[in-house]
């Protein structure tokens, strides 16, 4: 799924006081995607694998995020990508 924490199809998802990290390559700590809502606050995202984004919402995914520490060694820590969608910070 090359994501780490990954909410689709309308699925609604809360993380909080969390710490999320991955090594794989080109995987997504966060992702929202197809619809799927993603509710992330007062936690830590941390990606290592080459390619790898922090949080990303795509295809008419939702994501509130605040509060967040997000590190991504190789490509953005924050992105929107593949039909759009909503980052409300």
């Amino acid at each position: 799924m090359n994501a780490a924490v990954q909410c689709i199809d309308g699925a609604t998802l809360t993380i909080k006081n969390s710490t999320i990290e991955s090594t794989a390559r080109i995987a997504t700590g966060v992702f929202a995607y197809n619809g799927g809502t993603i509710n992330i606050s007062d936690s830590v995202v941390s990606v290592f694998g080459g390619g790898a984004e922090g949080i990303q919402v795509a295809g008419g995914g939702i994501l509130y995020a605040s509060n967040l520490t997000v590190t991504s060694e190789s490509k953005a820590a924050v992105r929107s990508d593949r039909g759009g969608g909503t980052l409300v910070k």
